[in-house]
């Protein structure tokens, strides 16, 4: 994966140093000759980590900073610096430059390393902000059926993402599961379209979702609260929402009918009860089968 993440940070103009940090994660260093907002280098980060995700089932990425700018309130997140010792393993972190873990050639190594300049942040940050979510292939039909989840897509980066994952056929993780159903799950029709999506997961269990969904109680997941469980911190990701007073941000404000449907629609059910639960049972039995098929 830090090959991977290394070669297109390349591709990018984007300098990029590895590093053991003692413990059991790596690091990934990308200096810059000139100061970047914060905001920029998290979009162009976040962009590099967009390219590898399909081949992080094992591993979880998180990029600091954390904010896109301080609240004021202390130094926002910290990280280790290199070549310190892990305060809980007592072990010594090392760069993976130069094939030498000993100080002095690493800082030997390092007087020849050239950092990029800010125009490759900021052009990597640009292609990012300018990308719009592509509907797969496979699900040409998508807005058709479900046209909440299109506007959710384009409006929201971290569903965007996730939905995508899903069309796919990968299982979008424990988090993105949560996130996905405490914002869809509390739409009306929000218990087809978490079946549509899940059900092409690995290990999709029809009756455990039924159950989750049917636990739902209170309001959707928050914007804020979202960023922190994808490893985004509190910051935004160029979300932007016109809040009433009292209102806090949350992905289906993207919707202009999402009060209606929390406080229209009866708790959703987990056995069948009519004939659209059954419809909606046979739909996703017969993805399963399919897909062993």
């Amino acid at each position: 994966i830090m090959g991977q993440i290394k070669e297109a940070a390349a591709k990018a103009g984007m300098a990029c140093i590895g590093e053991f940090s003692g413990g059991k994660g790596y690091h990934l260093w990308f200096p810059v000759n000139t100061p970047v907002p914060a905001a920029e280098m998290r979009t162009a980060l976040y962009a590099l980590s967009h390219i590898v995700a399909s081949k992080c089932e094992f591993f979880q990425l998180e990029i600091f900073p954390k904010q896109d700018r301080l609240t004021g309130k202390g130094l926002g997140n910290l990280v280790k610096l290199p070549l310190g010792i892990h305060r809980a393993t007592g072990k010594r972190s090392f760069l993976i430059i130069g094939g030498a873990r000993d100080i002095d050639r690493q800082l030997a190594a390092l007087e020849g390393f050239e950092p990029s300049g800010p125009q490759s942040v900021s052009m990597l940050a640009g292609e990012a902000a300018r990308t719009q979510v592509v509907l797969h292939p496979a699900s040409a039909k998508l807005e058709e059926h479900f046209p909440d989840l299109v506007k959710l897509m384009n409006g929201c980066r971290i569903l965007g993402q996730l939905i995508s994952e899903c069309l796919k056929g990968r299982d979008p993780g424990e988090r993105g599961r949560k996130v996905m159903l405490a914002t869809i799950g509390f739409l009306r029709n929000g218990r087809e379209m978490l079946h549509h999506l899940l059900a092409g997961a690995p290990d999709y269990n029809r009756p455990l979702l039924d159950y989750e969904i049917s636990r739902l109680r209170g309001t959707p997941l928050g914007c804020r609260r979202i960023h922190s469980l994808m490893g985004f911190g509190e910051g935004g990701l160029d979300c932007s929402f016109e809040l009433k007073k009292g209102e806090y941000p949350h992905p289906l404000l993207l919707l202009d009918h999402w009060k209606r449907d929390i406080e229209s629609a009866p708790l959703h059910a987990e056995r069948i009860e009519n004939l659209r639960d059954a419809i909606l049972h046979l739909k996703t039995a017969i993805k399963i089968v399919e897909r062993f098929l």
